[in-house]
């Protein structure tokens, strides 16, 4: 992997940045309307985190939760390539987690069906995306 520096110093800017004066050592929420900027500051924030010289963040630590599948999807692309970018895509990238919150409970639920008593296999179906649950 051939990190380039200038790329990411370009793209988060200097010390006074605002990704530099967010804290990165607890969980985040970022909630905005549509064509806000959500996307940007999401690949910001990975690039951030995995590109630290101090304390690199392992991409499949990183959990990224959305509405639909086709924003997941862009997600994901988008990631890709500004860590390609910045050459600091690992081949680790396709063990992230960029899903939406109904992949992601369900997957919870599947790797925990024994401990909640759950059918160790589900189904999403209905409507309004139900969970149907079937042994």
């Amino acid at each position: 992997m051939n990190r380039d520096d200038d790329f990411i110093t370009k793209r988060l800017g200097g010390a006074g940045s605002v990704w530099n004066r967010l804290r990165y050592d607890r969980d985040g929420i970022i909630e905005a309307s549509a064509g806000t900027g959500k996307t940007y500051a999401l690949q910001s924030i990975v690039l951030k985190l995995v590109s630290d010289r101090k304390e690199p963040v392992d991409i499949r630590n990183i959990l990224l939760v959305t509405f639909s599948e086709k924003a997941a999807g862009e997600l994901k692309d988008r990631i890709r390539e500004i860590l390609s970018a910045a050459g600091c895509l690992s081949s680790d990238f396709d063990e992230t987690t960029i899903c939406t919150i109904h992949s992601f409970c369900r997957e919870i639920l599947s790797e925990y069906a024994f401990e909640n008593r759950l059918p160790m296999q589900m189904e999403i179906g209905g409507s309004n995306a139900d969970i149907i649950l079937r042994a």
